[in-house]
């Protein structure tokens, strides 16, 4: 089979004219073919942020197919853009904030020294809308490696001639994959004895190993025996772009839409807003797998209602109302005489607090750690059962209520309730009433909750905070 010897597989399939890098040797050379996916494996493109918009509004707006203007999360070029401006900014402490994958650009560093290798970027983001912009970043001081070519989702494939073109960006990102494999081994097959492919999303994993294990459609030229395939399955990193920024963009579209869309608008309204002291990630999951297996343990049976999504919280004051400023400044300064006297730093540190303008200082102030002490049970019967309204709850379900103390006595905390617990919300209770919550957990009589100690105090680590989130 004679080979064409400038490459001219990767002209046809490169996206980025100044990352075409054509190998130095041969294809006949050609040993290896590597392959990096770009969406988080190459780089932590951010995601939408569950604590900032609640799930239907993310499902029914932001990754609706064809609502917004310029497209829904994923074809819209401008949250891209922005963590990649926001990456190229030192944060307090002076490092870069990257949303590369380090670890990832480490192996594709490698690979593309490597002259027997072919080394490729692969994305389904199409090419028409983010060809340049990805260009750019492939091009920052960041990452500094030579792909032989990036590969986005074109229009048409580079082989469509006038009387056969479909439109290859209906197509799934999974068969556009599989068309590049497919023409790269082919073009390869005198001399390929390898193809890894580094992929984060798990099913899109499984879809290219059933595709290399089928040998029979392995081209005609390609030695069964010396060829080896991998798909390396990368661990998916979630990051988010600063909540601020990304509401702002979010609302450009919004109101973009709105502008064509009078009758039928978008309105962006928040839920209730939760005032205290916030579980940080690290401890919610420490306080799901305590209460679990401590439960699991003792009544195998039981089933734990009231896991909360993140996040978990203290609450100071119920749902949808303010905290004084005078708790605020005592939260802020650790009960500080001195600010309380002074109106000016009342108003300046109250206005920091509902703004959320923290610098990093400013942050470790409002770090609380407490312990849980005691935990109490309260058994669903039915009337409270048919309180949470149309969701069915399993049998034997119990609700746990939690009772906490600061870590540290000289800690100034604070809360209008008759004790510090932990409350929640998930989507699940998206319907109850939020009065019948706090009834369970504060008016249930105490005859009625089976309290005991516990053994070894839990400890969590907090933030005083608020939040609330976009709601549709």
């Amino acid at each position: 089979m004679e080979f064409d010897m400038d490459h001219d597989v990767l002209k046809q399939w490169n996206s980025c004219p100044a990352h075409l890098n054509l190998p130095v040797v041969p294809p006949g050379k050609i040993r290896k073919i590597h392959i990096y996916d770009f969406d988080n494996t190459l780089y932590n493109s951010p995601h939408p942020n569950r604590q900032l918009f609640s799930k239907t509004f993310i499902k029914d707006v932001l990754l609706k197919q064809d609502l917004l203007p310029s497209g829904n999360w994923w074809s819209d070029e401008k949250y891209l853009r922005v963590s990649f401006e926001e990456s190229k900014k030192p944060s307090d402490h002076g490092e870069i904030r990257s949303f590369w994958n380090d670890k990832v650009i480490k192996l594709a560093k490698q690979s593309c020294a490597a002259e027997d290798t072919i080394t490729l970027v692969l994305t389904g983001r199409k090419e028409e809308a983010f060809s340049s912009l990805i260009e750019e970043m492939l091009s920052s001081k960041f990452l500094d490696s030579k792909f032989n070519a990036v590969c986005l989702k074109k229009k048409f494939s580079p082989y469509s001639n006038n009387t056969n073109k479909s439109d290859h960006t209906t197509w799934s990102t999974s068969n556009f994959k599989l068309e590049i494999f497919n023409d790269f081994m082919n073009y390869y097959q005198d001399s390929l004895q390898e193809i890894t492919v580094y992929e984060d999303r798990g099913s899109h994993v499984r879809i290219f190993e059933h595709f290399f294990s089928q040998t029979h459609l392995y081209p005609l030229h390609l030695n069964k025996r010396t060829f080896n395939w991998y798909v390396i399955p990368v661990p998916p990193t979630i990051t988010y772009l600063p909540p601020a920024l990304e509401l702002q963009k979010v609302k450009e579209s919004i109101e973009k839409y709105n502008l064509d869309n009078l009758n039928t608008p978008i309105k962006i309204k928040w839920s209730p807003l939760q005032t205290g002291f916030f579980l940080t990630t690290t401890s919610q999951k420490k306080l799901v797998s305590w209460t679990t297996s401590h439960f699991h343990y003792k009544q195998p049976k039981m089933w734990v209602y009231n896991i909360y999504d993140y996040p978990a919280y203290i609450p100071c004051v119920e749902r949808g109302s303010q905290i004084e400023k005078k708790e605020i400044v005592k939260l802020w300064t650790n009960n500080n005489r001195k600010a309380l006297s002074d109106s000016a730093a009342i108003d300046m540190i109250s206005e920091k607090f509902y703004a959320r303008l923290f610098s990093a200082s400013d942050s470790r102030k409002l770090i609380l750690e407490f312990k849980i002490t005691e935990v109490g049970v309260v058994k669903l019967k039915d009337p409270q059962v048919k309180a949470f309204g149309n969701i069915r709850i399993a049998k034997n379900s119990i609700f746990v209520i939690y009772k906490l103390e600061p870590q540290s006595k000289s800690k100034y905390t604070y809360t209008k309730f008759p004790y510090l617990t932990i409350i929640g919300s998930s989507s699940k209770y998206a319907s109850f009433e939020e009065e019948m919550l706090y009834d369970l957990i504060f008016d249930t009589p105490e005859a009625n909750i089976v309290w005991s100690k516990v053994p070894q105090p839990v400890r969590i680590t907090t933030y005083f905070g608020q939040y609330s989130k976009v709601i549709t």
